[in-house]
C-alpha cells in the first residue's frame, strides 16, 4: 500500500515517485544534510554548491530534479545514502513533492540522517587530510 499523492503536475509531467510520503522532519532533516553538504562543499572549494550538480561525497548520490526526456534518467533517486535501503525523490525542489521508497518511524529517519552525516564528515575529514599532505 502506499500513501504518496502526487500534485497534478508531478502526476502527469513528473519524474517517478516513491511510495511513501515524507513528513515535514523526513524534509528538514534532508535540508539539515544538504546544508551541511554546502558547507563541506563550500570549504572544499570556494565556491557555493548550488544544488545543480553531485557535490561527489563518498557514499551520497545527489541528483537535481531531471527536466529532459531520458526515462532512464528520469528514474534515478534524487538522494541515496549509501548502505541504507531508501531513496528520496522530490518534484523540481527538495522541498516540493518529496517521498521516499520506505515507509519508516521517526528513530529509523534518524539512523538515516546519522549515516548520511558520517559520510559528510569522513570526506570533510579527507579532504583536510589531503589539504595539510599537499601544504605540509
Amino acid at each position: 500500500m502506499t500513501d504518496y499523492q502526487p500534485e497534478l503536475g508531478q502526476l502527469v509531467f513528473g519524474n517517478p515517485t516513491g511510495d511513501y510520503d515524507c513528513p515535514d522532519y523526513v524534509i528538514t532533516l534532508l535540508e539539515g544534510l544538504l546544508g551541511e553538504i554546502e558547507r563541506v562543499y563550500w570549504n572544499r572549494g570556494q565556491e557555493a554548491w548550488e544544488r545543480f550538480h553531485d557535490p561527489k561525497i563518498p557514499g551520497i548520490t545527489f541528483r537535481p530534479y531531471y527536466w529532459g526526456d531520458d526515462e532512464t534518467e528520469a528514474s534515478l533517486p534524487n538522494f541515496v545514502v549509501e548502505g541504507v535501503n531508501a531513496e528520496i525523490r522530490w518534484y523540481k525542489h527538495p522541498h516540493r513533492g518529496v517521498s521516499a521508497t520506505v515507509n519508516w518511524d521517526p528513530d529509523q529517519w534518524v539512523v538515516w540522517f546519522d549515516v548520511a552525516m558520517k559520510l559528510i564528515t569522513e570526506h570533510e575529514d579527507e579532504q583536510e587530510r589531503i589539504e595539510r599532505k599537499v601544504e605540509g
